[in-house]
């Protein structure tokens, strides 16, 4: 059973905002994504550069990280950055299709939103100190939806190497 905890009209707007943002940047992800041929998922511009379908699982995996800090769970807490680089990266190669990119992102994005449901004033007004930085609970909340949005972008810069010129976005 869970217990409703009321919030400010501030923080809840912040909430919405940040929700709205979160289904957003999915939506934009997933249909950029649609539009990479798939011949072209796998195609990488050089050795070190991600490929459309990387990048997209990539997003996936990370939205559960940002689900746990917004959880106010500490993901970093006695974690080997090597060991879990390598990790993540098995876990991204794992996800090679369309499909199933698309099946993780729906998952980790519902636990992003639901995240954020549970974020009181109290959380909201916090301050997170990370390895990366320290910034108020505020901004980590709007990473998730950020984070899809620019990186449909990357996806949109490799579909010019192609010759799609078109602007794959949401409309309406």
């Amino acid at each position: 059973m869970s217990t409703t905890v009321a919030v400010s009209p501030a923080t809840q707007a912040a909430i919405d905002q940040c929700k709205q943002n979160l289904m957003m940047g999915k939506s934009r992800l997933l249909m950029t994504l649609s539009f990479v041929p798939e011949d072209k998922l796998a195609y990488q511009p050089c050795e070190t550069a991600k490929s459309a379908i990387a990048i997209a699982a990539h997003v996936a995996l990370s939205n559960y990280f940002f689900a746990s800090m917004i959880r106010g769970e500490n993901p970093w807490e006695g974690i080997d950055m090597e060991k879990m680089q390598a990790e993540r990266k098995q876990k991204e190669a794992a996800l090679d299709t369309r499909e199933k990119v698309a099946e993780e992102l729906e998952k980790s994005t519902a636990l992003v939103a639901s995240a954020l449901d549970g974020i009181t004033d109290e959380v909201y007004t916090s301050v997170l100190q990370t390895p990366v930085m320290t910034a108020p609970m505020g901004f980590f909340m709007t990473i998730p939806g950020r984070h899809m949005d620019n990186h449909a972008s990357q996806i949109d810069y490799l579909q010019t190497m192609w010759g799609d010129m078109e602007w794959h976005i949401p409309r309406g």
